[in-house]
């Protein structure tokens, strides 16, 4: 087992830096050496009119394109890099996509566990609340032939369920919305693993050259268009009109929750650039000292550029200004002809020496400076870039986005864009013919950042098997990306596709610039997820943070650590066995560490697949941070801490997952107690789900209900052979809704002995 991540030194913009072998690399691993290599994407799948064997080879598309790129690493060593220092080291991302695939098909009742010990390390990826408050990583990661051996063996019960039509019914029928069919549990898997497809590509790139090894037949696009037309920057005009975003729920090809829904908007005229920001614009802002400028950052972006001293798009590589001056075949930029100020008339004097002081991180090598291709840098870059420019420019709304895109299909054609892989890296911003109202890159190349915050539209709804893709980012946080890039593939190359990442991250996004003098209406959006943030405060705050008045509360208070000490207490009067205890209805994990104080193992499961992820990370690092907003409007980051009397150790003595009660699984194995924590609430039969559960229960175990619907009243019980009743009792509770107001709740607990 290796501790991770490798320390990697870091440059101020974020990539790796000076990281070089003294001795000669060792051998790919065999796992390596036998990915079937692709650098050809399929088209998304129709799941009303597939085949069994077009789900098989879109399957396979995907997941061998995925294990192209991983394969891409020079050797075992590197996985165990973090090319970027608030993401995962590699190795977590070749166990992560596999993992997926596992966890979402559990849940969706289509294949047992293959490794829950991977399936609980991999489970949760990084996207962290600031650029600088990336938790220690304190995982200790697995040898690389165990993650690859997963891989084959997840990749095994993937085909099986594929090609058993008694296991997965193909297509979908008539009459069944794909949203609801089990099939859309397996194209979960295929999408997501196609996201991270293009992420992973985004470190790999940032990761020292002499670490990868180029795939064969991966192709730059060239560094000017064909016909050698010098690209000059001008602005369109956009006539306004009414846009309609969002895709039905009848759609028959997968999208996430976020692209579902409807939203109608009136956009007014506006202008906006022929041409995706070139790198040669671009320097035009570098050579003028903007990033050096603080009066063109706001305040986010400044103490990013700051906390890492960014001069310069984090894909430009400085070099030798003497090696530069020597250098003959790199054109001198011209700066943004849209800018008339003192800063233009300064970028214009620059001489060629400065221009060739820059070159280029392409995918697997540093090269000549590609000035016709578009920039990439993050939302703070691109906004400071526009106010470099003037008062009345600005990113794209999303509706002004969808103005700009005009008329394009569901997929573009082959040729017409580059996406799906059309190049292996940006093309010349002039290289692809321009839309029918003359823009160019309309969508692929890059990603283009948006004005827009990330949001759901109207009608939005989570699916079930994951209900944490969206809604943690609709937090006033997260920027949208729009149109797709020269990676991307699946439902990202698709007009639908709304995706969003915070401002300061890095993919492959550039963007285009509007002139307009309305500023963009920002959505509502949820307060960092407002469902999380109060149950993290509901679980973990201090009595007196949570109840600030002097007023005894000590019998409502805290009630997931006193649901927890009842359980242990009524365990030890029946004299039941405590070796492992099974908390269901977990939500963010503080009752199932509290029973670690009574049992040797404690499993929370949860419905909510978000909870769990706030478990994962209470886990590992003991604390995270939430927000509480209270009825003036005032936001407090708080934090949340387990307790300091249960030390890591008893917290690696717990494990989560995402799970339903209804069918709930035996590979989860049997328990000494099983808490059942007001799940009950949400299920239509819950008297057969608590006989169904009463299975899990070991011989001389307890079972224990405590939920705010009292399960005992009327006429209709429990039936639960071999079981005798021993305790019934009332637990208040008190839940917060402001600083002054709050509700008093009755928890009515029921508990069983099994004999």
């Amino acid at each position: 087992m290796i501790q991770s991540p490798i320390p990697v030194p870091i440059n101020g913009n974020g990539s790796v830096a000076g990281l070089t072998r003294s001795k000669p690399a060792p051998k790919a691993s065999q796992y390596q050496n036998s990915v079937k290599s692709t650098l050809k994407s399929l088209p998304t799948l129709d799941l009303k009119k597939c085949t069994r064997q077009d789900v098989l080879d879109y399957f396979n598309n995907g997941w061998d394109l995925f294990e192209t790129l991983k394969a891409a690493c020079l050797d075992d060593d590197t996985f165990y890099l973090a090319p970027d220092k608030l993401r995962r080291p590699l190795i977590f991302y070749l166990g992560h996509t596999a993992c997926l695939f596992v966890n979402k098909l559990v849940a969706a009742n289509l294949m047992d566990r293959v490794n829950p010990h991977f399936e609980s390390l991999f489970a949760v990826g990084v996207d962290e609340m600031s650029w600088d408050d990336m938790d220690e990583d304190r995982y200790v990661w697995p040898p690389m032939n165990e993650v690859w051996e997963f891989r084959k063996n997840v990749h095994k019960q993937i085909v099986d369920i594929i090609t058993d039509p008694a296991r997965m019914q193909i297509p979908v029928p008539e009459g069944i919305n794909c949203w609801d069919h089990p099939l859309w549990a397996l194209a979960m898997g295929f999408e997501h693993e196609r996201i991270h497809f293009e992420t992973s590509s985004v470190l790999l790139r940032q990761l020292p050259a002499e670490l990868t090894v180029r795939p064969p037949g991966w192709k730059y696009a060239p560094l000017q268009a064909p016909e050698h037309v010098p690209i000059s920057q001008t602005f369109l005009d956009v006539p306004g009109r009414r846009v309609t975003i969002g895709k039905s729920f009848e759609d028959p090809t997968y999208g996430w929750d976020n692209e579902f829904g409807q939203r109608t908007e009136d956009v007014e005229d506006f202008k906006a650039s022929k041409y995706l920001i070139t790198n040669r614009e671009f320097f035009g802002f570098v050579a003028a000292g903007g990033y050096t400028n603080e009066s063109l950052w706001d305040e986010e972006g400044w103490k990013w550029r700051c906390y890492r001293k960014a001069t310069r798009p984090t894909f430009w590589v400085e070099v030798d200004p003497e090696a530069a001056a020597s250098d003959s075949n790199s054109p001198p930029p011209s700066p943004s002809p849209v800018h008339t100020g003192p800063s233009f008339a300064r970028a214009r004097r620059l001489s060629m020496t400065s221009a060739r002081q820059f070159k280029y991180r392409a995918m697997w090598h540093e090269m000549e400076m590609p000035w016709d291709w578009p920039v990439e840098v993050n939302y703070l870059e691109a906004r400071a870039y526009c106010r470099w420019l003037g008062p009345n420019y600005r990113l794209p709304s999303e509706a002004e986005w969808h103005c700009i895109r005009g008329d394009t299909p569901v997929l573009m054609p082959r040729g017409t864009a580059n996406l799906e892989m059309e190049f292996g890296s940006p093309s010349p911003v002039n290289y692809f013919p321009p839309n029918e109202l003359g823009f160019h890159d309309a969508r692929g190349n890059v990603w283009q950042w948006s004005e827009e915050h990330a949001h759901a539209l109207e009608g939005f709804r989570v699916h079930p098997l994951y209900d944490d893709f969206s809604t943690p980012c609709f937090d006033n946080r997260h920027n949208m990306i729009l149109g797709g890039s020269w990676v991307s593939t699946g439902d990202e190359a698709t007009k639908f596709a709304r995706f969003h990442f915070r401002r300061h991250f890095f993919q492959h996004a550039g963007f285009r610039v509007v002139q307009s003098n309305k500023a963009v209406h920002h959505e509502d959006a949820n307060e960092a997820d407002a469902l999380v943030n109060a149950h993290m405060a509901f679980f973990y705050a201090p009595t007196d943070e949570y109840f600030p008045y002097d007023l005894d509360i000590s019998a409502v208070r805290e009630y997931p650590a006193r649901i927890a000490k009842e359980s242990i207490r009524i365990a030890r009067q029946c004299s039941a066995p405590m070796s492992r205890a099974l908390d269901f209805g977990c939500s963010v994990g503080r009752t199932s560490f509290e029973l670690t104080r009574g049992y040797d193992k404690v499993v929370g499961i949860d419905t909510t697949a978000r909870f769990i992820a706030v478990c994962h990370s209470m886990r590992s690092g003991g604390n995270m941070k939430y927000k509480r907003t209270d009825q003036d409007g005032t936001e407090a980051i708080l934090l949340a801490t387990v307790p300091d009397d249960i030390p890591e150790p008893d917290r690696l003595r717990t494990e989560f997952w995402q799970g339903n009660l209804r069918n709930l699984s035996i590979h989860y194995g049997t328990f000494d107690l099983v808490l059942i924590s007001d799940p009950l609430l949400h299920v239509v039969d819950p008297l057969s789900v608590i006989e169904h559960v009463s299975q899990f229960v070991n011989p001389g175990g307890v079972l224990i209900i405590s939920t705010t619907a009292n399960l005992l009243d009327g006429d209709k019980k429990p039936v639960l052979p071999g079981f005798a009743p021993v305790e019934t009792r009332n637990l208040g509770l008190l839940v917060r809704e402001t600083t002054s107001k709050f509700h008093l709740g009755v928890a009515h607990l029921s508990a069983w002995c099994r004999g």
